[in-house]
């Protein structure tokens, strides 16, 4: 699971606000507002699923031998970087950390392993420790645009938006075809409710990266914080064509079309993505964002009738939609 950018997190009847975070769906009870949405939406992860985050002692876990992927010492520097980038591309973070750590010790002088370190500490949730790598690799060579863009990573993920967009503008002047620059730029442009700006930094990573179905969720979130629906419903088909799907892509496609009142369709999204009892409820809960008291009753009753288990959560929200209704 990545810690990135803990900012904004929000829950609204299950549908979470996330802004470059990945987490469990789960389902919680009713809020008011939504991000000018009506509801809210999750932005899609920019990095590898199911990562696993480095450890609090990474040289602890060493010596007690649970680290799976130890460095092999013999391995040259070089084959060492390679086994960190295959560990890092099937999300083994401290693997990987591991592994680039080995190569740095055997070549003092390599930056791209520091600046790939520092891509992990990113990953981790230590952004600190990674702008301490990256501004001794921008010390030394001040023209890197890997270091830039990751450096403008580090920056976002500390809620330091004015420092991320200008080290993303730089590696963007260095290297235009940097398309998590770009994604980055749609996320922090969002955060700042300047949403055409965001939606113009996604479409160009999307013209860079076409298959990549987070971008279009990313697009359709940033479209729905700007009350565009139509095309935000337009931008999550399209992540889900593409085989981006996890469960918030259908609460955010979900959310739009509950904002448009097309509640059968919305219904049917958020049953694809959490089943019939949750998306009962969270149709409840589109309901009552839009003053629907009575159908939001219905829903959440129904919920009740289908899962004993899933009382507490539907049973609350209940109650808050009969109180007001009073």
């Amino acid at each position: 699971m990545y810690r990135i950018a803990e900012n904004n997190n929000q829950w609204i009847c299950g549908i979470g606000l996330l802004i470059g975070l990945l987490l469990p769906f789960f389902l919680g009870g009713c809020a008011t507002g939504g991000a000018g949405t009506g509801g809210s939406v999750a932005y899609g992860n920019p990095f590898y699923k199911h990562v696993r985050e480095l450890p609090e002692n990474r040289s602890q876990e060493q010596e007690s031998g649970l680290n799976e992927n130890a460095p092999d010492r013999q391995m040259s520097a070089r084959q060492l970087e390679t086994q960190g980038d295959r560990l890092l591309r099937q999300g083994h973070l401290a693997g990987a950390y591991s592994q680039y750590e080995a190569a740095l010790a055997k070549a003092p002088d390599n930056l791209s392993v520091q600046v790939k370190m520092a891509r992990v500490l990113n990953l981790g949730g230590y952004p600190d420790d990674a702008l301490k790598l990256l501004r001794q690799v921008v010390e030394r060579s001040p023209e890197s645009a890997d270091a830039r863009e990751v450096m403008g990573i580090s920056h976002y993920l500390k809620g330091e938006y004015g420092h991320a967009l200008a080290n993303l503008d730089m590696a963007l002047a260095m290297d235009a075809g940097r398309w998590q620059a770009f994604n980055h730029k749609g996320l922090i442009h969002d955060i700042r409710k300047e949403h055409l700006l965001a939606r113009q930094a996604f479409g160009k990573a999307i013209l860079l990266r076409p298959g990549q179905g987070f971008l279009y969720n990313n697009l359709g979130v940033s479209y729905a914080l700007a009350g565009k629906h139509l095309q935000a419903v337009e931008a999550f088909q399209k992540a889900i064509r593409l085989k981006y799907a996890p469960a918030k892509v259908f609460n955010n496609l979900g959310a739009s079309l509950a904002a448009m009142e097309r509640y059968e369709e919305a219904f049917e999204a958020f049953k694809h993505g959490v089943g019939e009892t949750r998306a009962l409820n969270n149709l409840g809960c589109m309901y009552m964002l839009a003053g629907k008291h009575e159908a939001a009753i219905k829903s959440f009753e129904k919920a009740i009738a289908l899962s004993p288990r899933f009382f507490t959560v539907a049973y609350q929200n209940l109650k808050k939609a009969e109180i007001a209704t009073q």
